[in-house]
C-alpha cells in the first residue's frame, strides 16, 4: 500500500470505541446505536481513569448521547456542526497543553 491510499474505518456496531478528534485535541466515546444504513451513529462520551498505571475509558451510564452524520468526505461529523470528526475503532484522549 502506498502513502495516497487509505485504510477503510471499520464498521460501527454498538459498544464499539471511537474518537472525536477537534483541532489537536481527541476525547474517547463509545458508540451505543447505529442507523440500519450506518451513515449516522450515536456515541457518548467517555471518561478517562487512570488504574494501576494504565488509561481506561468508561462510559457513564447517564453520558448525553451525540449523534454524527457519515458526511461527502466520508467522515462522521456531530450533526449540526461542521467542525471535528470522529474516528471509528479505537479510544483516545489527548488535550494539546499549547492551548
Amino acid at each position: 500500500m502506498n502513502d495516497s491510499e487509505q485504510v477503510p474505518e471499520p464498521t460501527p456496531v454498538p459498544d464499539m470505541g471511537a474518537t472525536y478528534q477537534i483541532g489537536s485535541d481527541e476525547y474517547p466515546y463509545t458508540i451505543t446505536r447505529v442507523s440500519p444504513s450506518a451513515n449516522t451513529l450515536w456515541a457518548k462520551r467517555c471518561l478517562v481513569l487512570t488504574v494501576d498505571g494504565a488509561r481506561v475509558y468508561e462510559t457513564p451510564v447517564n453520558a448525553r448521547e451525540e449523534k454524527f452524520t457519515r458526511r461527502g468526505d466520508g467522515r462522521f461529523r456531530p450533526t449540526g456542526r461542521s467542525c471535528g470528526c470522529l474516528t471509528i475503532g479505537v479510544r483516545d484522549f489527548y488535550l494539546d497543553p499549547s492551548f
